[in-house]
């Protein structure tokens, strides 16, 4: 009888389903990772594939045999655990490989250790037994289990190539920020050589914009390697989503929270290394600062944008005192703890910026007066057809009049957006933080009212509202992604292979002049002119001297390359891309040669 007790015991014990499921999940890992190391791909490639494939099969095992729980909230957990199992077993195998005589072999010694350690995971992060506020276990609709599973999907899928695959490659001003980084880390100074404005004299200087993330992406970057700056760039998205989702679901369910992340999540995603990623993550940070009256720290989140983009600082300045009132809004920002808070962060921010503040002023008045001048760019472009998030300026329309709707002041911001982004739509990035915070302002009790066991109380017109710009900005998630792994599949171009190509260059008698602007970011030890086409400082030859050549990045213009009189691309690959995309977007480029 006690044995029998004993094994009735041991049979409904959780850790013993763990040990089945886990011995299940380890063959199917086991063996679809054999199946792919056989064939002729590397390392990450194989546990990329065999990982995916892990994954949704051991989500549902673990999840459902053992947990007793398939709710897609629990995805973000799982994938985060599956992300730090992955690169764990990436370095043991690199590691071991060699020793054991081959990736199969060193599989096998690490396969049970890596097996219990995932285990111990899941049952403290992942599936661990938690009720909600009021004690119940929120329901969710057929259409909110269906959007989890494909922003989920999209965000597991968008990090991994992101970290891995270093993708997409910087485009635009983003890589202008990238190279800030990369060239603070490598040689000290906090700028780049492509000079992003005319008035921009001096030489590797980032003195005409705010530079928190740049600095943070540099000093953050222990060993200035530049996959690193992609691994914190995902992070900061990744967690901005995640606090989102985990914060306001606490409030109102689980859709409205999940519609909030796709939209913040496509525009961060968008945005790659510009500000404007860390601003909507303060301006989120705040907000929650905001709903708990911890108004020290939200003033301190706030005052955070004046450093990271002014402009945005400037326009959420005049937001929060409509929302809150000028009255509210200095009450709380002038007590004696918020002061001296403000204070000793603001000298902190100047001790550690490597110039001297009158210079920056100096230097954001002068691009104020160069972009008060600016009228160039389509509104079709950037508002409507809009790369990546179509249809956004149609969004913001529809939110910006349920907004005026609820408060007729804030029609004093229309000149604001005007100035800041009709006026040179390239200039849109100015407008998508205060699109998070019309969104967030959207998100109180009058306008959306929590969700019950069965039931979601609404205002029909601001939740569809909501739902249309979740669904556009999952569609540009959508696109972005398709184009990552089109590139990848059609292209398979990487990051390092233009540093070995200039020195074979260079060795072979030419002299290499213009270069792709990654560059700049990924080789920052090299020397460059300050240009805004980036430049090697050793481009000295004459005009028509033939052996001069340019690297140029492949993109959607259909005349690269004309003026050539001779041409090579740096893989073998087709370089037809579909107009649907525009760009390629990792590092095929192209040899022109004069």
């Amino acid at each position: 009888m006690i044995k029998l007790d004993l094994l009735t015991k041991l049979k409904s014990h959780r850790f013993v389903h763990f040990l089945g499921v886990g011995g299940l999940n380890t063959l199917f890992g086991f063996a679809i990772y054999t199946l792919f190391a056989l064939k002729e791909l590397s390392t990450v490639t194989v546990l990329i594939v065999s990982n995916l494939a892990a994954i949704t099969f051991n989500f549902f095992t673990t999840g459902g045999l053992v947990f007793r729980d398939l709710g897609l909230a629990r995805v973000p957990n799982f994938l985060i655990a599956y992300a730090v199992v992955f690169v764990i077993n990436l370095k043991l195998i690199e590691w071991l490989s060699p020793l054991y005589g081959g990736r199969i072999w060193a599989m096998a010694i690490i396969v049970l250790p890596m097996a219990i350690l995932s285990y111990f995971i899941q049952a403290w992060f992942v599936f661990r037994v938690k009720e909600d506020h009021m004690g119940i276990e929120i329901k969710v609709s057929n259409f909110c289990r269906i959007l989890q599973l494909i922003f989920y999907s999209i965000v597991a899928m968008r990090s991994i190539i992101s970290i891995l695959y270093l993708y997409p490659s910087p485009m635009g001003d983003s890589i202008i920020f990238l190279s800030s980084s990369a060239n603070a880390c490598t040689n000290g100074i906090l700028g780049t050589p492509i000079a992003p404005f005319p008035f921009d004299t001096q030489q590797y200087k980032l003195l005409w914009h705010g530079f928190l993330s740049p600095y943070l992406y540099s000093a953050l970057n222990l060993t200035c390697s530049y996959w690193v700056y992609y691994l914190e760039y995902a992070l900061l998205s990744l967690a901005t989503t995640i606090l989102i989702i985990t914060y306001y679901q606490k409030k109102f369910g689980q859709l409205i929270p999940l519609l909030i992340a796709c939209v913040v999540y496509c525009i961060q995603i968008k945005q790659g290394f510009r500000p404007e990623t860390l601003a909507i993550s303060l301006i989120v940070i705040a907000d929650i600062f905001r709903r708990e009256k911890k108004w020290t720290a939200f003033f301190v989140s706030f005052f955070l944008l004046a450093w990271e983009q002014p402009t945005i600082f400037i326009i959420n300045t005049i937001f929060l005192n409509i929302t809150l009132g000028p009255k509210a809004f200095f009450k709380e920002l002038v007590k004696l703890k918020t002061l001296l808070m403000l204070l000793a962060i603001n000298c902190l921010i100047i001790v550690i910026y490597p110039y001297p503040i009158i210079d920056l002023i100096k230097g954001l008045l002068l691009q104020g007066s160069h972009l008060s001048g600016r009228s160039d760019g389509s509104l079709f472009a950037y508002y409507i057809r809009s790369d990546f998030f179509p249809l956004f300026g149609l969004t913001f329309l529809i939110l910006f009049c349920l907004v005026l709707k609820r408060r007729l002041a804030f029609v004093l911001l229309l000149p604001v957006i005007y100035f800041y982004g009709l006026k040179a739509p390239p200039t849109v990035y100015n407008i998508l933080p205060l699109y998070v915070s019309i969104f967030l302002y959207l998100l109180s009790p009058e306008n959306i009212l929590v969700e019950t066991t069965n039931t979601i109380n609404r205002k029909p017109l601001l939740l569809k509202a909501f739902v249309f710009s979740a669904l556009l900005a999952l569609t540009g998630l959508l696109q972005g992604l398709s184009r990552d792994i089109y590139s990848l599949i059609a292209f398979n171009s990487n990051a390092y292979t233009i540093g070995s190509d200039i020195q074979n260059l260079k060795k072979s008698g030419y002299t290499v002049c213009n270069i792709p602007a990654y560059t700049t970011a990924v080789f920052p030890e090299l020397k460059y002119a300050v240009s805004f086409n980036p430049t090697l400082e050793d481009c000295t030859l004459k005009n028509g001297d033939n052996k001069r050549v340019d690297l140029i990045q492949l993109s959607g213009q259909s005349n690269i390359g004309a003026n050539c009189k001779k041409t090579e691309w740096s893989t073998l690959r087709n370089t037809n891309i579909p107009t649907f995309f525009k760009t390629e977007s990792g590092y095929t480029y192209l040899r022109c040669f004069n």
